[in-house]
């Protein structure tokens, strides 16, 4: 009996860490809170992470499924690309900041773009991940209401104060490759020129 005890708090002990975690494809408690944009220019992906104005959240990391490992990633300042717990994700790379107004969550009403370059291995970055092969994240939200101008005041809700948003995703229009940007530049320099002779009376 002394030994089935231990053994049950021992699973118990064991299954908490990981529902306190929540980094798990299968552990997102709400969807559709934040918005997620990518677009895809030859290995190079763009992520856009968008809060509503009337979310009422804050958005703190950004972890993509059913994508390469990158080789090389970029985020906005005081973000890191960060292996934390065996889940591979964009964090905020000071967790006391999470809070702060002017801080580098994302607020109700901004965007952040996150660069993130694939290479030849197509071994997804984490385990998980919807069917069907396109790229899906899960964002790590906390519920607020308002700030005192230095901090963020946090808020209880039927979720708790914090939990894992799984947003439907949507495929960005392509961004203009280099070629198409030279072209453009070139255009306008002879447009310029054009313009130029035709003011001299040439």
């Amino acid at each position: 009996m002394r030994v089935a005890l231990l053994l049950m708090a021992a699973a118990v002990g064991l299954l908490a860490p990981g529902a306190a975690s929540g980094q798990s494809w299968n552990s997102h408690s709400s969807a559709g809170i934040i918005n997620v944009g990518w677009a895809l220019n030859g290995q190079e992906y763009a992520f856009t992470v968008t809060n509503p104005a009337a979310s009422g959240v804050l958005a703190w990391s950004l972890e993509p499924f059913n994508v390469g490992a990158p080789v090389d990633t970029g985020a906005p300042d005081g973000w890191t690309w960060d292996n934390r717990g065996g889940w591979k994700a964009f964090e905020i790379a000071n967790n006391s900041t999470k809070y702060t107004v002017g801080g580098p969550a994302i607020k109700p009403g901004e965007s952040m773009t996150f660069v993130y370059k694939i290479g030849a291995s197509t071994t997804p970055v984490n385990k998980g991940g919807p069917a069907g092969g396109q790229p899906a994240f899960l964002v790590h939200v906390g519920a607020v209401s308002g700030s005192d101008g230095l901090k963020w005041q946090d808020r209880s809700t039927e979720l708790g104060l914090t939990w894992y948003d799984a947003p439907t995703p949507t495929r960005n229009p392509e961004p203009i490759s280099e070629p198409g940007n030279w072209l453009s530049i070139s255009l306008g320099i002879f447009a310029l020129g054009c313009l130029r002779l035709k003011r001299a009376g040439v």
